[in-house]
């Protein structure tokens, strides 16, 4: 989970207080913070009830911040590095370490570490610029490499489009071989939302990594591929590696969210009385969430942005919440069966 050391206590992307232990903090320094409170690849929803608890549980010795920057020292990045390692090793808190940064050594460098980055189940790398100032919001010093993959589905229905993209295509409800479904709303020219590929068609989309349960995460049309009556499609046919320029990730609470290409995502909040589901879903420029008790239609809402990028960013603080609050991220599920 991000979070900004103000120097008296932890602050989350939206600026609420997690409330750790005294024991936890102690030996942090009374300057910024730029970092995240780290237990273990693929353990996002185990770290989010911890932090969450606000009861000062011994669960938080699974915890350990890791710090990426100091933000409040005004110097280059690699003096920014320095200043934090003589930091830590004088007050040598016992909870928090500086991460370790290594210097890129050209392409097939990035290759190698963006393979063994992604083996051991991370999302990417990041890219800093040498000598770079720290900012907040959208950075061209600061970029994210991260592996897309192509994959193909076939089109089994047409989902009608809201705002800007009523009276045409607003998302492809499209299956895999195993039955997953799923839809894909970005990517489309108006001209291709105007006519759209045939409910039976295949199409490739491209996406950047599959949920635990199998779903393609963010996936994005890319082009038509033929007729059903064709062999069947394939999952993650190719791997290609992409960098979002201008992207900062950063914990400060003043900055905007990052910026990420997605359609629908469908989450569970189940505890004591409560079973329920809420959903968030892109269409261009608008925003449709929907939520209830699971087993039920529940109801929906939509809001219109000026643009796709601003309904993104929107939905992804929706999310950054929901999350915050527990919520968990499971397939897509139109019914919301129990």
């Amino acid at each position: 989970m991000r979070a900004w050391w103000d120097g008296t206590g932890f602050l989350s992307r939206q600026g609420n207080r997690y409330h750790a232990p005294d024991w936890f903090v102690a030996g942090l320094p009374d300057v910024p913070l730029d970092g995240e409170l780290w237990l273990g690849r693929k353990s996002f929803q185990r770290t989010v009830s911890i932090v969450r608890r606000q009861d000062g549980s011994e669960l938080w010795k699974e915890i350990a911040f890791v710090v990426f920057d100091a933000p409040s020292v005004d110097t280059v990045f690699e003096t920014r590095q320095a200043f934090l390692q003589a930091t830590f090793n004088e007050h040598q808190p016992r909870y928090a370490r500086v991460l370790e940064q290594t210097r890129c050594m050209g392409l097939s460098h990035l290759q190698e570490e963006l393979a063994r980055v992604e083996s051991l189940g991370g999302e990417g790398l990041m890219l800093r610029q040498p000598e770079s100032a720290y900012e907040t919001g959208r950075s061209a010093t600061l970029l994210k490499v991260k592996t897309f993959h192509d994959a193909e589905a076939r089109v089994v229905e047409h989902l009608a489009g809201r705002g800007r993209h009523k009276g045409r295509l607003g998302a492809l409800a499209v299956e895999l071989p195993d039955g997953t479904s799923f839809s894909v709303g970005t990517g489309f020219t108006d001209k291709q939302r105007e006519n759209p590929p045939p409910v039976g068609s295949l199409v490739t989309f491209r996406y950047q990594e599959l949920s635990d349960r199998g779903v393609p995460r963010f996936p994005s049309f890319v082009r038509v591929r033929g007729k059903a009556s064709g062999p069947e499609p394939r999952l993650a046919v190719s791997r290609v590696a992409r960098t979002t320029s201008s992207h900062r990730e950063t914990a400060n609470p003043s900055s905007s969210a990052k910026h990420s290409e997605m359609n629908t995502r469908y989450f569970e909040f189940v505890g004591g009385n409560s079973h329920k589901y809420w959903e968030v879903t892109v269409t261009g420029s608008d925003v449709t969430v929907r939520y209830g008790r699971i087993g039920t239609d529940g109801q929906s809402k939509t809001k219109s942005f000026s643009d796709e990028a601003a309904a993104v960013r929107h939905a992804e603080k929706l999310i950054a919440a929901k999350t915050g609050k527990g919520y968990v991220e499971t397939a897509t599920d139109g019914t919301h069966s129990a």
